[in-house]
């Protein structure tokens, strides 16, 4: 029985022996896809670009790769190509963002079937950061490229490290994006762009099931993000010049039916502060500014999706569902946001910091 165990334990030591030999050949083997570009080829293929980065002390992704541009019928067949263009074995494991061009993302089956393809990937996170771009991914993440790859900075660290350059613009990761499809049939995709040696991420692309719609504008998407209380560390400026930056903000809802139209009161309490010395007077003043801008963007943020757009990417329908299910039935999913008026009621308080330029 002794020389049983020892066996097995020497058995066991050669196996994790081998197993770290084997790790670290794949490892110096593979190519770190960090960066993937998503356009729209000839009948219906794709071109992909992969961005990948080099193997270093730090870990992957911290050093100069390649751009390996490649197409295909999917992503899988991408990947087997772009491996037998380099020496390295293409890997997702370190995805950390996804551009689509405007070409994709106006074709919805093509940009769900690479959405689901990404989703299925088990080496892809549910993290990864999903953005879309008006010119040609491959153009653009060739540039970001140039100027990231250099210098260690990746669009995955975009949102932490340019807070005033974000303000406008929502963190969408693969996971949420899919969760918004399936449940509101339709999702606003952030827009990238780099303009002036300038990354810049403003505005969205609007797309689903019912097709593309067009690009939203800032003021828009500020609107859907106070709406889904994330405008924290937002910067807002009104007509007067005055600069806000948002601590924090809270949205409750409720529905009632009237008159044969459902009727969505939104109320929203935020705070921000301002810098300055100002009287008591002058911050009323301000508040008051700030609110009556807040609230009519958001009014015709949603008269322009319930009117012009036909969609619900805010997900009121779903939002109705929760808090009134006999409502819901009562006009359906498809009639729900179409049959509703709505009431914005915006309560910001705002400090002022003694800190005047």
């Amino acid at each position: 029985m002794r020389k049983f165990i020892v066996l097995l334990f020497c058995v066991l030591i050669y196996s994790f022996t081998l197993c770290g030999c084997m790790d670290k050949i794949e490892a110096e083997d593979r190519g770190y896809v960090i960066t993937m570009g998503v356009d729209k080829g000839v009948e219906n293929k794709y071109e992909f670009s992969f961005v990948t980065a080099s193997l270093s002390d730090k870990g992957a992704g911290t050093s100069g790769g390649d751009i390996i541009k490649v197409s295909g019928d999917s992503i899988l067949e991408a990947i087997n190509k772009g491996d037998s263009y380099t020496n390295k074995l293409l890997y997702l494991g370190q995805l950390k963002n996804v551009v689509f061009s405007k070409s994709i993302v106006e074709d919805y089956q093509l940009f769900f079937n690479v959405l689901s393809q990404l989703e299925s990937n088990r080496d892809v996170s549910v993290k990864t950061v999903i953005l879309g771009t008006e010119s040609k991914s491959q153009d653009l993440i060739s540039i970001i490229s140039e100027n990231e790859l250099s210098s260690g900075v990746y669009i995955y660290d975009f949102y932490k490290n340019s807070a005033e350059k974000t303000s406008f613009t929502e963190k969408t990761e693969l996971e949420s994006l899919m969760i918004d499809l399936r449940q509101n049939k339709s999702v606003v995709l952030p827009l990238i762009s780099f303009d002036d040696n300038d990354l810049k991420i403003g505005g969205g692309l609007l797309t689903g099931e019912k097709g593309f719609k067009g690009v939203i504008s800032e003021d828009y998407i500020m609107s859907g993000i106070w709406l889904k209380n994330k405008a924290e560390g937002a910067v807002i400026v009104n007509s007067n010049g005055d600069t806000l930056s948002v601590i924090d903000n809270y949205c409750k809802y409720d529905f009632n039916e009237k008159n044969g139209y459902i009727t969505c009161n939104i109320d929203i309490e935020a705070r921000g502060s301002i810098d300055g010395l100002y009287s008591s007077e002058e911050i009323e003043s301000m508040e008051k500014d700030f609110e009556n801008m807040i609230e009519d963007n958001i009014l015709k943020y949603i008269d322009f999706l319930k009117y012009e757009c036909m969609e619900d990417p805010l997900g009121f329908s779903n939002r109705l569902k929760k808090h009134n299910k006999d409502l819901y039935y009562k006009y359906g999913e498809e009639k729900s946001f179409y049959s509703m008026n709505f009431n914005i009621d915006c309560d910001l308080k705002i400090k002022s910091t003694g800190m005047g330029g």
